[in-house]
């Protein structure tokens, strides 16, 4: 038999994915897809940091704020992930309640305090 005889080649049928038919569609716009993440994460990224600043929020206190609630975050992992702007939204959503319940707890405190409501028990 010569060299490269189809029948030789018998090793069953093609089978193509549906995966693999997908990513060959896609696969000239893969590198459009990365740029468009980058620009989504540099959003999110922008986002957080607006609202921990506009919150007075320093990454430290953010830490401190999330290990309280049960979180195990280091200052350098959150400055990691929020600097990288690669953080799940459940993080996000985390850092969310943090702000907004210390907000509320202290704009509490102030109102009970402008009000003379503290000091009664």
């Amino acid at each position: 038999m010569a060299t490269g005889d189809a029948s030789q080649l018998s090793a069953g049928p093609l089978v193509i994915s549906q995966k693999d038919i997908i990513y060959d569609m896609m696969f000239p716009y893969m590198a459009m897809l990365s740029e468009d993440e980058d620009l989504w994460r540099t959003e999110a990224r922008r986002v957080l940091k607006s609202r921990l600043a506009r919150h007075g929020f320093s990454y430290k206190d953010l830490v401190s704020r999330l290990n309280a609630t049960g979180a195990s975050e280091s200052y350098a992992g959150i400055a990691n992930k929020i600097s990288r702007g690669s953080f799940s939204f459940a993080f996000y959503l985390r850092c969310i309640h943090v702000l907004e319940h210390t907000l509320q707890d202290s704009e509490a405190a102030r109102l009970l305090a402008g009000k003379g409501l503290s000091d009664e028990s």
